[in-house]
């Protein structure tokens, strides 16, 4: 599936995983938590897979674009993520009383499957 010339397959072969992760994190909690815990482990895994998803667009921007040097773009990229999550995670502490261990739960699994994302894509495509 191709958007303004951007592989829209590729991009979600790494960004995907973290949903489905994030689902099964979400059915643990409900499980073990409650309510309580669905809701955390939504806003962990959203607190991941929202920042993983703008970062994988706007390197596929960028890649389309050579102003400047990619890897300059990729730490920029990288640092807004990190910004992002840690901000989203703020903001789940301002709106709602998070179940701890849900939504950490949530996000670092979302971050260990980000961490290995290249290396899925990499052994999908072989």
């Amino acid at each position: 599936m191709m958007w303004r010339g951007l592989n829209l397959t590729d991009m979600f072969r790494a960004v995907f995983p973290q949903v489905a992760i994030a689902v099964l994190v979400v059915a643990g909690a409900g499980y073990f938590a409650g309510g309580q815990g669905v809701v955390s482990a939504m806003l962990g895994g959203f607190a991941c897979f929202v920042p993983s998803l703008l970062f994988t667009l706007y390197l596929r921007y960028a890649s389309c674009h050579r102003e400047s040097s990619m890897l300059v773009r990729f730490f920029i990229g990288e640092l807004a993520k990190i910004v992002l999550s840690i901000g989203f995670l703020f903001l789940a502490m301002k709106i709602y009383d998070p179940h701890w261990l849900a939504l950490f739960a949530g996000m670092a699994l979302g971050v260990m499957l980000a961490l290995q994302a290249s290396f899925l894509a990499i052994r999908k495509k072989n």
